[in-house]
């Protein structure tokens, strides 16, 4: 396959995913963050339960834990080539199934179809970005006690113009199945497993336009909704000239988490 080092500017910018026409009331929410290398998206089916007044996972039910495991987000690399974009796993809310993302991808007006090559099944996207917003692109790894594995977590964070999505991954491998769902079944997983596989959080959000700055709009964690993902001084803090290393107080513990910069490209 020919590809490109870096996505084509038509396919850079924040997306929404449009409903299918067969659904009437309510649909899945699904956004989706593309810049010149990376990627994030993230899906919140539909049907979602009411999480008000749950501030934390530990809160939540067994049958509303097993909702929040039907969710869908990954992030990664990003390549292009021969009419497929092909996003790499390289963050998966899911377990690894095996199986590899290439994505067919054409436009159809000003919105974008998406399909899989040995599928019928197909998306369409409508972009929500201004043309030409500014892209930025960084990733983070936390550096703690290396037998504490809540410490070894590592994820992204991508602004386009307005829009952001925050990804941070469980810090831990898990072992392949075919779905969450699947593997908490499969083996029995109590209330206590089953809480520390779901801590993994992909949020969607927006940086000005909210009722506070970087206000957190959709969530894997639905308690992180409303609030800020951070300060927009706590921003200017991940300088685009290497990035930074900022202290985090987890559970106790001094964990130091190492941002790096991607791509920062300024608004055209």
């Amino acid at each position: 396959m020919k590809t490109t080092e870096d996505v084509p500017d038509k396919y850079r910018g924040a997306w929404q995913q449009l409903p299918s026409g067969g659904e009437t009331e309510e649909v899945a929410r699904s956004f989706w963050l593309q810049t010149k290398r990376l990627h994030a998206s993230l899906l919140v089916p539909a049907g979602r339960p009411d999480f008000s007044g749950k501030a934390s996972l530990s809160e939540m039910n067994q049958e509303e834990l097993m909702w929040l495991a039907s969710q869908q987000a990954i992030a990664g690399a990003c390549i292009v080539g021969d009419g497929l974009l092909h996003r790499r796993r390289q963050i998966d809310y899911q377990p690894s199934r095996g199986k590899a993302n290439d994505r067919e991808m054409r436009f159809e007006g000003e919105n974008l179809w998406e399909g899989s090559p040995n599928s019928t099944e197909h998306l369409v996207w409508r972009k929500i970005s201004e043309p030409g917003a500014e892209s930025i692109a960084l990733r983070f790894q936390d550096e703690g006690d290396i037998t504490d594995i809540s410490g070894q977590r590592k994820g992204l964070l991508l602004v386009v113009g307005d829009y952001f999505m925050y990804v941070r991954d469980r810090g831990y491998f898990v072992p392949q199945s075919e779905s969450l769902s699947t593997l908490i079944e499969c083996r029995e997983y109590g209330l206590k497993q089953i809480v520390e596989l779901l801590d993994f959080e992909v949020s969607f959000g927006v940086r000005r336009s909210g009722e506070m700055p970087w206000q957190i709009k959709l969530s894997t964690l639905p308690f992180r909704e409303g609030k800020p993902l951070m300060t927009e001084g706590g921003f200017e803090a991940l300088s685009k000239d290497g990035g930074a290393l900022l202290k985090m107080n987890r559970g106790g513990k001094i964990v130091l988490r190492r941002w790096s910069v991607d791509d920062w490209s300024t608004a055209a």
